[in-house]
């Protein structure tokens, strides 16, 4: 069953941590297919050597999806065997799977080439794919569906994600045709609405966190809420667009000599995109009614800077040292209804401690 229909695509995704993008385009008379391929007259399907888990990565070469089907098609029983590596094992597979012969068949009928699986010849490789998303896309290969399988694996514009559901992607996602934009849809040339302006300022910490909010005429609102309740207020900026963004960042250290991965400026930007593409996914448990999920924007051109927040070992986005500061614009009622929001829970916050002042 779709789940959603987004621009022009199909798109299934539940809470398992892979997804599957269908594109409604019609497919090219050649299928798409490589000069290169047409010659050789075969279609080399190599598994992934990270394995199929919770690493974000994209696929859009059909080649690739394809490997991801077959593998999704494979019987546990065969998937737990050390797997012979450089040489074609497809006839294999269709003899252990009907719904893998399905898929190859239907491939080799379209298209007159002949399909390849390899499992690649690679040092360190690992083989697997996570228990959560084990069947992925496997709907697709379902007798009577061959169009909707020949798009997802021959459309430009189809897709296999990887991911997981503990935490979101940063500004890139990386792909087999290089590396792809997280929020395309979320960025914007000129905001949706300028009637007012405001700006946050607060931690990702879900405990009682000190927070403001300056509203469209400027008055501050400020104090300590509690249980992380600023970033339930900012699930309701819906429709506005950020300009700016100022990211204090407790950078994580992961060694005793406190040395870091990546730069902090890079680690900051890419917490300050998962924190925007969580606020905007779409999630199943919760109701938004008729205005649609959090839909927060971003201006193109949005000012972005950083700062570090000294110490030994941070938490990077779990750590209540972290915190953003945002501004941007949007509908003054938009703008007021979170600071009186704000304002409410700054209350029971203050309630909250008195009952409780340990």
């Amino acid at each position: 069953m779709y789940i959603q229909i987004r621009d022009a695509v199909f798109e299934t995704n539940s809470s398992s941590s892979h997804s599957v993008t269908v594109s409604a385009d019609e497919l090219a008379d050649d299928y798409g297919i490589s000069k290169e391929t047409l010659r050789k007259g075969v279609i080399t399907a190599k598994v992934y050597p990270d394995g199929y888990g919770w690493e974000w990565v994209r696929f859009y070469r059909p080649e690739n999806k394809l490997a991801y089907l077959l593998y999704q098609a494979m019987p546990w029983t065969t998937r737990g065997k050390e797997p012979e590596r450089g040489v074609d094992v497809a006839s294999k597979l269709k003899e252990v799977s009907p719904r893998a012969r399905h898929i190859i068949e239907t491939v080799e009928k379209k298209t007159g080439l002949r399909v390849e699986l390899v499992f690649p010849d690679v040092e360190g490789a690992h083989f697997y794919v996570d228990d959560d998303s084990a069947g992925r896309g496997l709907e697709y290969t379902a007798p009577g569906r061959e169009d909707e399988l020949l798009r997802l694996i021959f459309g430009s514009n189809s897709y296999v994600e990887l991911g997981n559901d503990n935490y979101e992607p940063g500004e890139y996602i990386a792909s087999d045709i290089g590396e792809i934009h997280s929020c395309p849809d979320k960025m914007l040339d000129e905001p949706l609405d300028e009637e007012a302006t405001f700006m946050a300022d607060f931690s990702l910490g879900l405990g009682d966190t000190d927070s403001q909010f300056i509203d469209a005429d400027g008055e501050a609102h400020t104090g300590v809420l509690s249980m992380g309740w600023m970033q339930s207020i900012l699930c309701d900026l819906k429709g506005a667009t950020l300009t700016d963004v100022h990211v204090a960042y407790a950078p994580e250290r992961f060694n005793s000599l406190g040395e870091m991965r990546t730069p902090v400026g890079e680690q900051a930007r890419e917490s300050f995109f998962r924190w925007l593409n969580g606020k905007n996914k779409v999630e199943d448990w919760r109701d938004y009614g008729e205005e649609g999920p959090t839909d927060i924007r971003l201006l193109r051109g949005f000012r972005f800077g950083f700062e570090e927040v000294v110490s030994k070992r941070g938490g990077g986005d779990h750590d209540d040292m972290t915190r953003f500061t945002v501004s941007g614009v949007g509908s003054r009622a938009q703008i007021e209804d979170i600071a009186s929001q704000f304002d409410r829970l700054l209350e029971r916050s203050e309630e909250m401690r008195s009952r409780n002042p340990g």
